[in-house]
C-alpha cells in the first residue's frame, strides 16, 4: 500500500509516495484495499425456466436431483435465487400460499433424502 504525503515546499505543493506495510493501515483501510477470492471446486447448475442457478454445496446439489422438478424449482428459486413465495407464485402461476406449502413439503423431503443419502455413505 502506498501513502501519499503532501508537503509544501515554498509556494509549490509536492507529492511523494512512501511505501508502508498493509498491517500498519487501520483495519477499515485494509478491508477497503483487500479482496477475498472464492474458488468453488464443485458447482452444479440447475436450469429453472431461463435461469441458471448454481449450487456449490455437493450434498445439497446431489439431494436436489432426487426431488421432483417442481419441488426442486421452488427450493432453488427461494433459497438460491432469493425470490419470495409471491414472486415464485407469479412465475409458476400459483398462489403464494400454494408455493409456501410446496416449499415446506419440498424442504421436508429434501431433509429426508439427505438423511437417507447420509445413511448410505
Amino acid at each position: 500500500a502506498y501513502e501519499i504525503l503532501r508537503c509544501l515546499v515554498g509556494s509549490e505543493m509536492c507529492i511523494r509516495a512512501s511505501e508502508i506495510e498493509m498491517s500498519m493501515l487501520p483495519r477499515q483501510d485494509q478491508d477497503a484495499l483487500s479482496c477475498t477470492d472464492e474458488y468453488h471446486l464443485f458447482s452444479l447448475v440447475f436450469l429453472v425456466g431461463n435461469l441458471k442457478i448454481s449450487v456449490d454445496e455437493p450434498a445439497i446439489a446431489h439431494a436436489l436431483q432426487y426431488l421432483t422438478p417442481h419441488k426442486r424449482d421452488v427450493l432453488l428459486l427461494y433459497y438460491f435465487h432469493g425470490e419470495t413465495d409471491a414472486e415464485i407464485g407469479k412465475r409458476m402461476k400459483q398462489t403464494e400460499s400454494a408455493v409456501f406449502r410446496r416449499r415446506i413439503a419440498a424442504l421436508q423431503r429434501l431433509k429426508e433424502i439427505m438423511e437417507d443419502l447420509n445413511d448410505e455413505a
